[in-house]
């Protein structure tokens, strides 16, 4: 089951694109496996597809269940949690409105509390590459891996860091679960 990701772009120079989608799983109790490639579908501003660019599947990273060493955590025996990168290369000339990348999959883990029916729900990610990029614009990077346990009760300071090579502002946004 897959337990989230993002997806990120960085500006090769002469249109090209260097395309990364980031997937976490849930590696334990037989959950779904890395697809060996991903698609990422590139869209105008007004959704009509432009292309789409296939990337293959790079290594399998383990997480660290307990990474701060928070003795508040009982790190059950069967949790199991990795990340895999797809990155393709991509050639996107300027256009008035830019692009949207997003590339989807089903499903997230079904053992998830605090979403009804969690399982039957899916990832997006998405980015954008500004209107007639021609200044070589790249996305955030997220700095961190996320924690795969939180405890109940227990404050929690999460890491939102990204890095933004550019200098553009970043905000962020939490929202509920789509359906």
């Amino acid at each position: 089951h897959l337990i989230g990701g993002d997806l990120s772009y960085t500006c090769q120079g002469n249109n090209q694109y260097e395309i990364t989608l980031r997937i976490y799983r849930d590696c334990a109790g037989g959950g779904a496996q890395f697809d060996n490639s991903m698609q990422i579908a590139v869209y105008d501003i007004s959704n009509n597809l432009i292309q789409i660019v296939t990337a293959p599947k790079g290594p399998t990273i383990s997480i660290s269940p307990n990474p701060g060493g928070d003795p508040c955590l009982v790190v059950p025996p069967n949790l199991c949690s990795e990340y895999a990168e797809y990155v393709v290369q991509a050639t996107l000339p300027p256009l008035a409105g830019g692009y949207v990348l997003s590339s989807q999959r089903c499903c997230r883990n079904s053992t998830i509390d605090n979403v009804p029916n969690s399982g039957s729900y899916g990832n997006t990610w998405t980015t954008n590459i500004p209107s007639l990029d021609t200044a070589c614009n790249n996305s955030p990077r997220i700095n961190t891996v996320a924690p795969t346990i939180l405890c109940l009760g227990e404050d929690v300071n999460l890491s939102l860091s990204a890095t933004e090579s550019d200098g553009d502002s970043l905000f962020y946004e939490l929202c509920e679960v789509y359906s």
